[in-house]
């Protein structure tokens, strides 16, 4: 880019030295100063740009008790294209890994992308990645912590003033097994339900749902509590005489899944 700065009047013996000075060296620079040959009103000179900035500029020239500014606006080729996640859904403890896709291979030096995420407690991640020299793409490790209940997180790439972002899914410990002892029982009896989880529960615990589709011969809680740091819990199934004997599914839950076992009740 050239400046061009012009006098009131041509220069005098020795010529006009212009002072000059940037607003925001970081992203445009230029000499600290021209000098105007005699005789002459005007003067050019270069301002260079950071190929990978954006963003406005004042270019101030200053002789004689006197200044004027001009105001450059320096636009990046450099804009995020994408952000992608993989897995987008885990469970929380899990890792995955955020990719982030520009819209023209970063120039000599790379380009710095701000990364952010609007709940760190629960998806956290490096608060900037450099996209290297020559690559369009660069990924990052997300990390998440274990939680009670489905949650989404949205994480976040910036340069040059745009943005883009995608959606996490952290999901809670899942059921990975439930068994019944005995798992056949006469009316009036009762049965001991485990539960067994794919992680520990949280610092504050989790409730498991619990359902079963036979409420006339078998009753169950409708939640049980998995105390922090555990991930296996037990629960009474109690059953009701009747006339004949009926299969009961016993199912517990969380947002991340689901485990059944049939309880047989003669």
């Amino acid at each position: 880019v050239q400046g061009t700065v012009t006098l009131n009047r041509a220069a005098g013996t020795g010529g006009t030295v212009v002072q000059l000075s940037s607003s925001n060296p970081n992203l445009a620079w230029c000499a600290p100063s021209i000098t105007i040959p005699q005789g002459q009103t005007m003067g050019v000179f270069n301002i260079t740009t950071n190929a990978s900035g954006a963003g406005n500029v004042t270019i101030t020239a200053s002789a004689g008790g006197a200044s004027r500014a001009a105001s450059l606006q320096v636009i990046s080729p450099f804009r995020v294209q994408s952000v992608s996640l993989s897995p987008s859904v885990v469970t929380g403890g899990q890792a995955c890994t955020l990719t982030v896709r520009l819209t023209a291979p970063a120039p000599s030096g790379g380009v710095q992308v701000q990364l952010s995420s609007n709940n760190p407690a629960v998806a956290s991640l490096p608060a900037s990645v450099s996209v290297p020299a020559g690559q369009t793409g660069v990924s990052v490790r997300v990390n998440t912590s274990v939680v009670a209940s489905r949650t989404s997180v949205n994480l976040t790439a910036s340069l040059n003033s745009s943005q883009e972002g995608a959606s996490l899914t952290v999901n809670p410990p899942a059921p990975v097994l439930l068994t019944l002892s005995p798992s056949t029982v006469p009316g009036g009896r009762s049965a001991t339900a485990t539960a067994a989880l794919n992680a520990n529960a949280p610092a504050s615990g989790m409730w498991l749902r619990v359902t079963n589709d036979q409420p006339n011969r078998v009753w169950t809680p409708t939640t049980v509590y998995v105390r922090p740091g555990t991930r296996t819990v037990q629960f009474s199934v109690h059953t009701y005489a009747g006339h004949g004997a009926v299969n009961a599914t016993i199912t517990v839950s969380t947002d991340g899944g689901s485990r059944s076992a049939t309880l047989r009740v003669r």
